[in-house]
């Protein structure tokens, strides 16, 4: 069944919990500060736990980690959490993202009641594992994390929660080829792309990661170009999406080699 009749929307809360550098990191988190409608929207549901050492991880959370589970969940969602049923269920997961980017420690802190869809939220997270690793400036040895899969919220939800990461029904985007794929300094992978469900075929391209203009690479029509030096990290994500419904998008995550590192 296409991602397009997916109801289910994972939401991300914004509500970063960061402890001060020579805090440790508490056994129990600290419970967060309001959100506002405006943070809440467009995004997906995502408690910081660990010290973060003043270091910004939105970037990479926004970027690297939070696109990566949201395709691997969508992939995995039951058909009693898409339409017509559209069964209701929240889930949330604690784990920890070590320095190298490996998964460790994950578990259960709330479950659906449903095991299609509790796994279907742990397969999100377990099916991304490894990320790329942490940012070099964190001294840690990992980020713990707390994330919230919510299927079918109720309209009491804050405005525009149930469409702004929902596609609209019959536009889908496939990308080939998709997951990871790993680049050399200087290289270029050509992507291909379809659309469906709409007469507008016209595709966005671009490109993301903890880097900036160029430094991350240039993508063009599908074909994306590495640049010179792999950036640090050397990970960038190159997403489509279609102009009808910006939301209908399709990504793959690329490591920039030096070529005597491939393998």
């Amino acid at each position: 069944m296409k991602r397009a009749l997916l109801i289910g929307v994972l939401l991300f809360l914004c509500g970063v919990v960061l402890f001060a550098q020579d805090t440790p990191a508490p056994t129990k988190p600290t419970p967060e500060p309001p959100v506002s409608t405006e943070q809440k929207q467009g995004s997906l549901p995502i408690d910081v736990l660990s010290d973060t050492q003043g270091v910004d991880f939105r970037p990479y959370l926004r970027s690297v980690v939070l696109p990566t589970v949201r395709e691997n969940w969508y992939a995995l969602v039951p058909d009693e959490a898409r339409a017509p049923i559209s069964k209701k269920g929240n889930v949330t997961i604690e784990f920890a993202i070590h320095k190298d980017g490996r998964v460790r420690g994950m578990r259960f802190v709330e479950s659906s009641g449903d095991v299609a869809m509790d796994r279907a939220a742990y397969g999100g997270i377990s099916a991304s594992n490894p990320f790329p690793p942490l940012p070099d400036k964190f001294q840690g040895e990992y980020l713990a994390l707390r994330f919230h899969f919510y299927y079918n919220p109720d309209k009491s939800s804050p405005p525009d929660l149930e469409t702004k990461d929902s596609p609209k029904q019959g536009v889908t985007v496939s990308l080939f080829p998709h997951g990871k794929v790993v680049v050399p300094v200087g290289g270029s992978q050509t992507f291909k792309a379809t659309v469906t469900g709409t007469a507008n075929t016209v595709l966005e391209w671009r490109v993301e990661g903890l880097c900036t203009d160029v430094a991350c690479g240039t993508v063009d029509d599908g074909v994306y170009v590495a640049p010179k030096a792999p950036p640090s990290p050397p990970w960038v994500r190159v997403t489509v999406s279609s102009v009808t419904d910006p939301s209908a998008r399709a990504s793959a995550m690329i490591h920039i080699l030096q070529p005597g590192s491939l393998h």
